[in-house]
Order: structure tokens, then sequence, then C-alpha cells
């Protein structure tokens, strides 16, 4: 997830409903945000169906990358509950974000990059809950943590192929994010060698010292993770 410095801009792709505002704007070519209606939005009537594509570009005509590529929207996730929708994005090989309040979206789904994608600037997150996906199967990003805390975003949960996360920007200070990807990190091994442990009472591994040093390995982890966020604490 990102939110940089770039002006962002939209293209009508495809008309769904009879909508006015986006059959003005259809054929015009990119145009930018800021200067247009939030089409599909909170503040649009029509609550249109219609398919949009966006990408962000600098001072300089130059479209944005690493992240901040086009990103288009994904109107076949768009009547999916938060759990289904977890469980849909969480394979795909692009990150996939979409915003719910109060259990219904509050647009329409959209994807990225595989390493990005960015929160839409014409829309509002206070309060939302912001989900994604990160299809290298990492934790929640310090930039994952510092953008959702700048659009005040309540909730934020990051799905992969093989783990989901959940965190709480307000409260997990941002700033010292490095602090949450090294407990979650933490808490995952811990996860994992749990489910190893009772895995091997059923069928005891050849190398117990091979074992040992992973139990090892992980309680190093655990009492990293905890003495920063001691540190922290003391400066709350």
């Amino acid at each position: 997830m990102a939110n940089r410095g770039y002006v962002e801009e939209r293209s009508v792709l495809g008309i769904a409903d009879h909508c006015d505002g986006c059959l003005a704007e259809a054929g015009k070519g990119w145009r930018p945000i800021g200067t247009l209606l939030p089409i599909g939005g909170r503040d649009c009537k029509a609550r249109c169906r219609c398919w949009f594509e966006y990408r962000k570009r600098d001072a300089f005509g130059q479209t944005s990358g690493d992240g901040d590529v086009e990103i288009v929207q994904r109107p076949d996730l768009e009547k999916l509950s938060e759990a289904e929708f977890v469980e849909a994005i969480r394979h795909e090989q692009v990150e996939v974000l979409g915003a719910f309040r109060d259990g219904k979206q509050i647009h329409v789904p959209h994807q990225g990059a595989r390493n990005g994608v960015p929160l839409l600037d014409d829309f509002a997150y206070d309060g939302a809950t912001v989900v994604h996906n990160h299809p290298d199967d990492k934790v929640p990003s310090s930039e994952d943590l510092i953008t959702a805390r700048k659009r005040r975003v309540l909730r934020l949960i990051v799905a992969t192929p093989n783990r989901v996360f959940q965190v709480e920007p307000e409260t997990t200070w941002p700033e010292k994010a490095f602090v949450l990807e090294a407990y979650v990190e933490a808490e995952a091994l811990a996860q994992e060698a749990t489910a190893r442990d009772v895995s091997n009472l059923k069928d005891p591994p050849g190398d117990e010292w091979a074992l040992e040093r992973f139990r090892r390995r992980l309680r190093v982890t655990l009492a990293r993770a905890l003495r920063h966020i001691g540190v922290i604490m003391k400066f709350r």
C-alpha cells in the first residue's frame, strides 16, 4: 500500500450503467481526479458500476512506478463481505485493495502492482477497515502502517497466501513500525513452531538437535521483539 506525492488521474474504461457523470467523462482520456466528482463514491447518487483505471503522474508528466503504477478497478470483488474478500485476494499475484465501513464496501476494489497498491485520493478512509494482500507472504510493512495512520484507517488487514494479519494503526505507533513487524513475525514463528511440535509428537524427527536450534532461534526472536516493545512503552 502506498500514498506518495503524485497527482492521481482517472480514465473511464467502460460504462456499466446509465450514469451521466461517467458518460460525460468517457473518451476524454486521463484527467486529474481533483477536477472530477468522486464518481461511484459516497457523493454519487447513481452508485454506478462503471469501470475505471487509475494512475499517478508527477509534475513532469512521468507516471509513477514501484507500486504507484496504473491501477484497475475490480468490480468482480465488490459484492463480497469482508471475510469473503480476505479469502478471495489471498492468492492474487498482484496487490488488491478494498475498504469497508460498517461491514459494507465504501468503494469498488482495485488492483495495483505485485509490490504495491495505493489508497484512492478522492475517498475518505476515516474509521474504515482497509484490506489488501501481500503476494510475497510478508507481514504488514512500515509504509502500510504509516500510510494507514495518515488516512485515519481504523483497522488494517493484510492477507497473504499463508497468513492473515490484523492491526490497528492508531494504537501501534507506526513511527516505530519495525517493532510491530518483528512482533508479528515472531508470533507467526511461534504458531508454526507449535504446529510443528504437535506434529512431532506423532512423528518424532530424526534430528532432535535441529529442532532444538529452531526453538532457541524462536526464543531469541521473541525476546528481541518484546524488548523493543518494552522500550517504546516507556515513551508512550
